[in-house]
């Protein structure tokens, strides 16, 4: 090799060696999940841009018993975004550009830490960044609901009880990220049930995952009614605390049902509130529902959630990034 392409190599070795100093040298992200950090004036957040961020981000999020917003809106000035906020996971930042046209947006992950994901707003008025936000609220939403999933599975997976994670792949065909604190249930032919219960501030929580699986044979197998009346077959495993007891589903409040594309699934998502037929118990469940890869068999994961006492958003955050993880890069 010529002296000349030494030096090249080496300039190129030298670039991705600072480059990967540069990404090890970055702090974790910051906050908790469901945080939002929003950095613009304050004439902005008075205005619609406000008014719009308030109504998409601290919307209440379906399904749930009591009103819990999707995220817990922070808002800071430009002047107070310092150092020890630029950490936080999730971030939006609205600039105001005299000169710029139509609104625009962009996302951005690790800028300041690991595992970080940015929302810049470039606006020239209150009204074009309002527009932009309001048009495209779902979607933003999602990316970051999305990007938190990503981090609880990556932690999961280097967490994982192992010989649970095999169990359900045997069962069920799919490889899930599932914590060590989940413990068997109980398994059937093509249904395995985990349980996780614990202690709270002396209360006690439970959280269940039941992972099935059917022949797939119609496309109306992915309509809300089949799923629901599925699901009643198997909830019933559920038994609650006295004698005859188990799980369904309360009818007066309709599921409410939503389609995602993850990769290169068609995911149907079901939220809905559950009870105990013949006992005074109840909560939220989130349902998930697909075909596999070989198009035969349609997946289902159903996790629910006890825990009077306490806020529930977090608790199904968690089952919904189990659920969701067997889908990433496929």
């Amino acid at each position: 090799m010529r002296v000349i392409e030494l030096v090249i190599v080496a300039i190129f070795l030298s670039l991705f060696s600072c480059i990967d100093m540069e990404n090890d040298t970055l702090p974790e992200g910051t906050g908790q999940y469901g945080d939002l950090l929003v950095v613009m004036d304050s004439s902005l957040w008075n205005g619609e841009t406000g008014t719009v961020i308030s109504g998409c981000f601290s919307a209440t999020q379906d399904g749930l018993p009591q009103r819990e917003p999707y995220f817990n809106v922070i808002k800071i000035t430009p002047r107070d975004f310092t150092r020890i906020f630029k950490t936080t996971r999730n971030i939006i930042i609205v600039g105001k550009e005299p000169d710029e046209g139509n609104a625009k947006y962009s996302f951005e992950e690790n800028v300041w830490a690991k595992n970080q994901l940015v929302l810049n707003l470039i606006t020239q008025s209150d009204k074009n960044a309002a527009s932009i936000l309001s048009g495209n609220c779902e979607g933003l939403r999602g990316k970051f609901m999305s990007q938190e999933y990503t981090r609880l599975q990556k932690a999961y997976s280097k967490l994982k009880n192992e010989k649970v994670v095999g169990k359900v792949e045997e069962i069920v065909g799919e490889t899930f990220a599932i914590p060590a604190d989940y413990v068997l249930a109980k398994t059937e032919t093509d249904l395995i049930w985990l349980r996780k219960d614990f202690d709270q501030k002396g209360h006690q929580i439970s959280m269940g995952l039941i992972f099935y699986r059917s022949d797939y044979n119609s496309k109306e197998q992915l309509e809300r009614t089949w799923l629901m009346n599925k699901r009643e077959e198997v909830t019933k495993i559920v038994e609650g605390p006295s004698p005859g007891s188990y799980m369904t589903y309360y009818k007066e409040f309709e599921p409410v049902s939503r389609e995602l594309s993850i990769g290169k699934h068609f995911v149907k998502e079901l939220r809905g509130l559950w009870n105990m037929e013949n006992a005074f118990m109840g909560g939220p469940f989130v349902h998930y529902a697909f075909v596999d890869k070989t198009g035969t068999k349609i997946i289902c994961v159903d996790g629910y959630v006890f825990a009077p006492k306490f806020d529930k958003r977090e608790f199904l955050r968690e089952l919904e990034a189990i659920a969701l993880s067997a889908l990433n890069g496929n």
